[in-house]
């Protein structure tokens, strides 16, 4: 029976959020959250082994909820962030995206960046160091223009880390395991556009895509078992520099803002029914904001603006809520940070020159 159990909670926790305690529950919801989801046996032995052994765990630990901290990593390669193009000209990899990703299972952050050259970076939690991961796939365009935006996307259950080639129809995973990349179907339309999301959202089983269509925007879901693309919905939110995030705490996702519909939320269930919430009190968009789930609470934290402005949003209630005596770190003038959620210590990791986490402090 418990082989049975983890088995069928492998889909829906293995996408490697843990939320323990759902603060400001609403009335009815009991703030300890029973039903949660929790790591399945081997991934909790996995972080067990780590916990209070690497300076990651060591460091989450003592943090108390609402503040910052920051470590150095051994063997960081040099300019980590950054690519030359076939001038020689340097850029950085992030900037107008959110979009890092954390593997609970063998305690990596991953992050595929791209301007006008691409880099694969992961850090080892275990190690306490950075590598660049080597192989790639066939840019199916051909110029490598523009950012990531919203386009990477991770099955932790598989071990299979996704991205959408911007200006595309194309999509890709890297098999950990295999160490190789292969093609997914083409996305049913022509011409992509810049600006889309991905993420990969156990429930519906598989991928979904956020793109710009006319006044509002358009979701795609892609089905694991049948391989295929189908129009999952349409969207109020426009799709166009717009911000999506899987939350495996509530089973759902959540799309906000861009240029067209600066202020405005919607939620997709794991039935697929899309829901407009409240509009956001502050504009959203992907050039200088971030949306990253709170792994502790389940809420939805929104960064805003390069003086990150902090709201979170409890979507059970519609609520959202400015958090009070908040003070961001000081980033440098040509960061552009890159954030995860690490479940198992009940923070949240964002990435440029240093690694800084930031635990939540919730009502």
């Amino acid at each position: 029976m418990r082989s049975a159990f983890f088995a069928k909670l492998r889909v829906a926790a293995a996408a490697a959020v843990v939320c323990t305690v759902l603060a400001g529950a609403g009335p009815g919801v009991a703030a300890v959250a029973a039903s949660a989801p929790e790591l399945p046996a081997d991934i909790e032995k996995a972080v067990a082994a780590r916990r209070g052994k690497t300076v990651l765990s060591k460091l989450a630990a003592k943090m108390k909820p609402g503040s910052w901290a920051s470590f150095s990593s051994a063997g960081r390669p040099k300019d980590l962030m950054f690519v030359r193009n076939s001038r020689g000209q340097r850029f950085h990899i992030a900037g107008w995206t959110d979009d890092g990703k954390w593997d609970s299972r063998t305690g990596q952050f991953f992050y595929y960046g791209l301007r006008q050259a691409r880099k694969f970076i992961a850090y080892s939690e275990e190690k306490n160091e950075w590598r660049v991961i080597k192989k790639h796939f066939k840019w199916p365009l051909r110029t490598s223009m523009g950012h990531i935006y919203g386009g990477n996307a991770f099955d932790g259950a598989k071990g299979i880390f996704y991205h959408y080639a911007t200006h595309s129809n194309r999509v890709f995973g890297y098999d950990f395991a295999k160490d190789e990349w292969s093609e997914l179907p083409a996305l049913p339309f022509g011409r992509g556009d810049h600006g889309s999301s991905l993420e990969y959202f156990p429930e519906l089983g598989g991928l979904v895509h956020h793109r710009s269509a006319g006044k509002g925007g358009v979701l795609h879901l892609y089905k694991e078992k049948t391989k295929t693309w189908s129009v999952l919905g349409r969207s109020q939110v426009c799709g166009y520099h717009s911000m999506a995030r899987y939350n495996p705490c509530l089973k759902e996702m959540l799309i906000a803002g861009g240029d067209h519909s600066k202020n405005v939320v919607e939620k997709i269930d794991s039935q697929g029914k899309i829901t407009r919430m409240k509009d956001a009190p502050v504009e959203m968009r992907i050039r200088a904001d971030q949306l990253v789930v709170d792994p502790v609470s389940g809420r939805y934290l929104m960064f805003a603006g390069v003086r990150r402005v902090l709201y979170d949003l409890d979507s059970r209630t519609n609520k959202y809520k400015k958090a009070e005596g908040y003070s961001p770190p000081t980033f440098g003038k040509h960061e552009l940070p890159v954030l995860a959620s690490i479940p198992e210590y009940g923070v949240i990791m964002v990435v440029d020159k240093k690694i800084r986490l930031y635990k939540h402090k919730t009502d």
